[in-house]
């Protein structure tokens, strides 16, 4: 059975004026083209502004290969770290004048290690911008704290401890201050 899809004549209302005809220009595809171009370049402008406000980037000047070259004494200064039987313990808390970290070292029969030089490097995980070295002092035999200007958060931490400027242990992880 065959169907007619064409549209009735329905007649225009009384005194109303007929529709004329839109004709699409090329003036009007070219004013077209160039909004969706600066619409996509607008976008583009605040999204690359706000990347690079917000980051602040890689490591200058050390690439993989660099890196690279200091494995093998990394891994012998993680060898002998472990040799010495070791063992740490990192706090980050809060009290009444602000955030501390504290470290303390024992040696493999459970007495203090003292007498070292001790610096944290405190690293925010998503802007670099906030990163910051503190230098540990040493309050009681073996447990070395100082005050940290930290914002609640999760928070990378480095602990370097030397004996007479060479490092004897390195203690990482990743601590959240409340």
């Amino acid at each position: 059975m065959p169907v007619d899809l064409t549209a009735p004549n329905i007649p225009a209302p009384q005194g109303a004026a007929p529709k004329a005809e839109r004709v699409i220009t090329g003036r009007f595809v070219l004013v077209c083209l160039l909004a969706f171009f600066a619409v996509v370049a607008g976008v583009n402008a605040i999204m690359i502004t706000a990347a690079v406000r917000t980051f602040s980037g890689v490591d200058a000047g050390r690439n993989g290969y660099e890196r690279s070259q200091g494995y093998n004494a990394e891994i012998a200064q993680a060898r002998a770290q472990a040799a010495l039987g070791w063992a740490a313990a990192t706090t980050l808390s809060r009290n009444d004048a602000g955030p501390r970290l504290t470290f303390t070292l024992k040696d493999g029969q459970g007495g203090a290690v003292s007498g070292l030089e001790v610096s944290a490097r405190l690293g925010h995980p998503s802007d670099r911008r906030q990163d910051g070295d503190v230098k540990l002092v040493e309050r009681a035999p073996g447990a070395y704290d100082a005050p940290v200007p930290l914002a609640p958060g999760a928070w990378d931490v480095a602990i370097t401890a030397n004996r007479d400027g060479a490092r004897v242990y390195l203690s990482t992880g990743r601590l959240i201050l409340r």
